[in-house]
């Protein structure tokens, strides 16, 4: 009976780390920290792309206030994410929900050709954080530059206030 009770302990355990698919928080720390594009920003238009029944695809283009990522977009950046479906996705992928007029702090990540790009190679970089921008926030970025932020699950904060 207990080697029954503990192969279904067992069994519940692995089916709910499974079904979870959360991935632990460094690694949504360290797409952020790599994110080829930094951006205070300000959104332009939300389009669409994509309907399933998990996930929703949009592209999200963007109205560069300031960049301090490796890569300066110049004045005009787009990239892609992920909203809610209908049905519970089951996985890693961190849901934005971003709208015209926005002011935000975006972090994207560059498409590798190897394992993102479409046939043509025209994908676009990956939303990684998006965090809306308070003054506090626009204030650090000023005087310190993303050094004065700390990078989270999907957006960014101001050192010491997490």
């Amino acid at each position: 009976m207990r080697i029954k009770s503990a192969k279904a302990l067992v069994f519940l355990t692995m089916v709910t780390l499974v079904s979870v698919g959360l991935m632990p928080p460094e690694v949504y720390r360290k797409q952020i920290a790599e994110s080829e594009i930094m951006v205070l920003a300000r959104v332009k238009a939300v389009n669409t792309t994509e309907v399933e029944e998990t996930y929703v695809t949009k592209e999200v283009e963007l109205e560069v206030l300031a960049s301090y990522g490796k890569d300066n977009p110049g004045k005009t950046a787009t990239g892609i994410c992920y909203s809610a479906g209908k049905k519970d996705l089951i996985g890693g992928k961190i849901f934005y929900y971003p709208h015209k007029g926005d002011t935000v702090f975006v972090t994207m990540s560059k498409p590798r050709r190897d394992q993102d790009a479409n046939a043509d190679n025209s994908a676009l970089p990956t939303i990684t954080s998006y965090t809306f921008a308070t003054p506090e926030l626009i204030s650090v970025l000023k005087k310190n530059g993303v050094a004065g932020l700390e990078f989270g699950i999907g957006k960014v904060s101001i050192k010491g206030q997490n």
